[in-house]
């Protein structure tokens, strides 16, 4: 459904159509657009036509709703978002810069969910060969609150390499924590010195004695 469209031999005071450009307009001016927990701004256009050639759109605009603020701080959000059948990309030849922070606040957060992993491939874009970080659950069968396994961190291929020190979190003898196999802390009051600890599926051993410590 087309709502307003714009040829060439329109020209109103304060549009401009673009000279030699069909069916464009550039605006010298200010644009407001007002909607009541709506959409206020969507773009339309066909799909590839290898991916069928339907028309997709993408919006912008202020929503609110009392189920935000599940994942968030207030009821009200702006949100820039694509349709269904569409991959939404944001791109700067530069720094593209995503922040959180306002010195008038004091509950900045940047906050990602996704549906499966998410994939950050630093100094690489589309290669298939760009080694990228991946994280994701150990279980990736079950989403949302199904999934309550533990947060897995890998890579694509090759090894996970640290640039700093790993800092194992610390414990007390009397406060050890559940184990997973395989896990490691730094027991802070073990005997007879403090000692770093992986966990053998039944209790927390000393890497050096190799004995339990309790």
């Amino acid at each position: 459904m087309t709502f307003l469209a714009f040829t060439q031999d329109m020209a109103v005071s304060g549009i401009d159509v673009v000279p030699g450009v069909p069916n464009s307009l550039q605006f010298n001016g200010r644009i407001t657009g007002f909607r009541d927990n709506g959409s206020a701004l969507r773009v339309m256009g066909p799909q590839s036509p290898s991916e069928g050639v339907a028309d997709v759109a993408s919006y912008s605009g202020i929503f609110y709703n009392d189920g935000y603020d599940d994942t968030g701080t207030l009821k009200t959000r702006f949100i820039i978002g694509a349709n269904v059948e569409m991959d939404m990309e944001l791109q700067a030849p530069h720094q593209l810069r995503i922040v959180g922070n306002d010195n008038t606040q004091t509950d900045g957060q940047i906050w990602m969910a996704s549906h499966t992993n998410i994939t950050i491939g630093a100094r690489g874009v589309d290669s298939v060969n760009v080694r990228r970080l991946i994280i994701d659950r150990v279980d990736k069968v079950n989403f949302d609150d199904l999934n309550t396994s533990n947060v897995e961190i890998s890579v694509s291929a090759g090894e996970l390499v640290f640039g700093s020190i790993p800092v194992l979190p610390q414990y007390s003898v009397g406060a050890l924590p559940t184990g997973v196999d395989g896990g490691m802390i730094y027991v802070t009051d073990a005997t007879p010195n403090p000692a770093m600890c992986f966990y053998n599926g039944t209790a927390w051993i000393d890497v050096v004695t190799g004995v339990a410590v309790v």
